[in-house]
């Protein structure tokens, strides 16, 4: 793994007094993805798990909320972890919305979610799901990169295109990524019910997202929400700082 050098780092602490953080990453992604925000975290418990069937996860016989739920709980009770604070971005904030509702208990009562999702993926969207079964990972890497990212800083673009291409570079087969695309674009964080106390992440920018629904979404959860300037729905490599900083203030307030 080859990351830019200013995103890469030993993201874990060791003092196990502070909490611990999971960052659950979207679709077509990896632990890699989510780097550049938890680098700016260190002084906390930090795991990032791969999903299936990315990285190096391995498969799910189905890929479901109830199944990627239980993926992450059987992640923090095998990592002996008292109630964590999840912290999913994109296809990853549905799953940690999936987790509060079937796992309330074995989570901390604070729920972050970067780029959410709050309803299903227009029709549009969907359709084009089917593609990432066809094309190979730099075509897809660098449409996805160049309709998501919004600063119009070369350096850092290209830092955000490897990074993509290293994230989406490992998966266990094109059916299983198939089933993915299926799951990531018919779920959506209003299908789950739960109480937590939730800040809602987004970029102003964000093109997959119209702001209209994440307030909705923020008034429907009665959480904080920040949008987060110049940035679109890739603001991990986009504003990994302030999204870091964002974090920062939630889980200490």
């Amino acid at each position: 793994e080859i990351l830019p050098s200013d995103w890469s780092s030993d993201v874990c602490s060791s003092d196990l007094s502070t909490p611990a953080l999971i960052f659950i990453h979207g679709f077509r992604g990896s632990h890699l993805g989510l780097t550049p925000i938890m680098r700016f975290l260190q002084d906390y418990q930090i795991y990032a798990p791969d999903l299936p069937p990315f990285g190096n996860a391995g498969t799910l016989e189905e890929y479901t909320s109830d199944t990627y739920a239980d993926y992450i709980i059987h992640f923090i009770r095998q990592q002996k972890l008292i109630q964590p604070i999840l912290i999913g971005h994109s296809m990853g904030s549905i799953i940690s919305a999936a987790i509060a509702e079937k796992y309330p208990d074995e989570i901390n009562h604070r729920l972050i979610l970067t780029s959410p999702i709050p309803e299903k993926t227009s029709r549009f969207f969907a359709s084009l799901q089917p593609f990432v079964t066809i094309f190979p990972n730099n075509i897809l890497s660098f449409i996805s990169t160049r309709f998501f990212f919004i600063p119009k800083n070369r350096q850092l673009y290209k830092k955000a295109l490897q990074m993509t291409r290293l994230s989406g570079a490992n998966f266990a087969n094109r059916q299983d990524i198939k089933k993915v695309a299926h799951f990531s674009a018919t779920t959506a964080i209003s299908d789950f019910t739960f109480q937590k106390d939730v800040l809602l992440i987004s970029g102003d920018h964000d093109r997959l997202v119209p702001q209209n629904s994440t307030k909705a979404l923020a008034k429907k959860l009665h959480a904080q929400l920040a949008f987060v300037k110049n940035s679109g729905h890739l603001l991990n490599y986009e504003s990994p700082e302030i999204v870091a900083n964002l974090i920062r203030s939630f889980i200490s307030s």
